[in-house]
């Protein structure tokens, strides 16, 4: 007698392509390899990281909306439900994902020779605050390679099938598609996603209609209004999909805030979202020497525009106040200059270029999770800053977003 093989059935076809130049390293985190000659490309294993993570994200903002609250249940909670799903290290996971398309890709490879006569002449920060950070204290050679990039308008391919043999309920299958929409969307790919570096557009192929249609919402907004009503509605659907695969329902608000980020419905805690627009007139005509073209330059400007609003140097142009200490910059991520201790935490607040509107503007989500995952005790210089008072932690990331938002949207006043 003959097994018949199951045919693994495809859930879902998005088509992504990229909207601002992406950092995509390699073994020696470098989208470039000297030695080798060739671009690293978007790596199924690193987008299904980032599937992972917002899909903990995801489960973990609808226990914590249902009422729970002790750390150590919603942690193992959370791995319960994601390994069901997406597996372990001792179980295989329910779903096959296929990163393809990749040959239509185009890459950037910054010229050597252009960067150092900047790096000579001073004047290596027309680049955006990151790229200027990946360069520094690199022979040109390697720190070109490092700041080379995938162009905008790259297009590839991300099907997900249900492994053969696997059963994988309908709720569950939702809730799959839901997080990794949401990963690309918000997440994006390769590194320095938070400043705006590897954003993509996104379109889908499935039979899951209601994922289908917000995609579509949210692709077919056209200002700062429509796009943000769309983003929550297709988080408020997400969650609502959460829910019925777990199995609670949605309890009373709370101010408390949770022991990690968790996605809930957007509002100011634990969960905000916004959107601006964002003027990025091209200028910089430096960076076309070091191998970026006119159709680059919008894009590469925008991320300029966004790593500087995260700098303290912007806000004190906004601020009222002189003292570094009461910026509260160590919500936008650890390490940070003069701060102690120097373990590493990622910014609180994101900045996701969603859509071009126009010749001049761009539309960008700001979006943040307030959460108690810092380092006790902060210090700069002989302040000490306890981050174990809630109270603090939301002053800082409240100041933070207003002041991003104030810079992004031109009101430097």
């Amino acid at each position: 007698m003959f097994m018949v093989k199951e045919i693994s059935p495809i859930l879902a076809e998005f088509e992504v392509e990229t909207i601002t130049h992406a950092l995509v390293g390699g073994y020696d985190a470098s989208p470039y390899s000297v030695n080798l000659g060739i671009f690293e490309l978007p790596r199924a294993q690193a987008l299904k990281g980032m599937w992972r993570w917002w899909l903990r994200a995801l489960i973990g903002g609808a226990l914590w909306e249902a009422g729970l609250r002790n750390r150590k249940e919603l942690e193992d909670r959370i791995r319960e439900e994601v390994r069901k799903i997406l597996g372990s290290t001792k179980q295989a996971s329910k779903l096959l994902f296929h990163v393809g398309g990749l040959e239509n890709i185009s890459s950037i490879k910054i010229s050597a020779k252009a960067l150092q006569e900047l790096r000579n002449e001073g004047n290596v920060r027309v680049l955006p605050a990151r790229m200027v950070l990946l360069q520094m204290g690199q022979p040109s050679e390697q720190a070109a390679a490092r700041i080379s990039c995938i162009k905008p308008g790259s297009k590839f391919n991300v099907i997900v099938k249900k492994r053969p043999y696997a059963k994988l309920s309908e709720p569950e299958g939702l809730l799959a598609l839901w997080s990794l929409t949401l990963s690309l969307i918000l997440g994006g790919i390769g590194a320095a996603t938070r400043r705006g570096f590897g954003a993509l557009k996104v379109k889908i192929k499935t039979k899951y209609d209601s994922i289908a249609r917000k995609i579509e919402e949210l692709n077919e907004a056209n200002d700062s209004r429509s796009i943000k009503g769309a983003l929550t509605s297709m988080i408020d659907s997400a969650l609502s999909s959460t829910r019925d695969f777990l199995g609670v329902s949605r309890g009373r608000e709370t101010r408390e805030l949770p022991p990690f980020p968790v996605l809930t419905h957007p509002a100011s805690l634990p969960f905000r979202l916004d959107v601006c627009q964002v003027s990025s007139q091209r200028e910089d005509r430096e960076l076309k020497r070091l191998g970026f073209k006119d159709e680059d330059l919008s894009a590469i400007t925008l991320l300029k525009k966004l790593g500087k609003a995260t700098l303290v140097a912007s806000w004190r142009k906004v601020g009222h106040e002189r003292g570094y200490i009461k910026y509260h910059t160590w919500i936008m991520g650890l390490p940070r200059k003069g701060y102690k201790p120097p373990e590493r935490r990622a910014s609180a607040i994101y900045l996701r270029p969603l859509k071009h509107m126009d010749e001049t503007a761009w539309a960008v989500v700001v979006y943040g999770f307030v959460s108690r995952d810092w380092p006790k005790m902060i210090k700069l210089g002989r302040e000490e800053i306890n981050t174990t008072k809630k109270e603090l932690i939301e002053q800082a990331f409240n100041q933070a977003w207003n002041i991003v938002i104030k810079i992004l949207s031109g009101d430097t006043s």
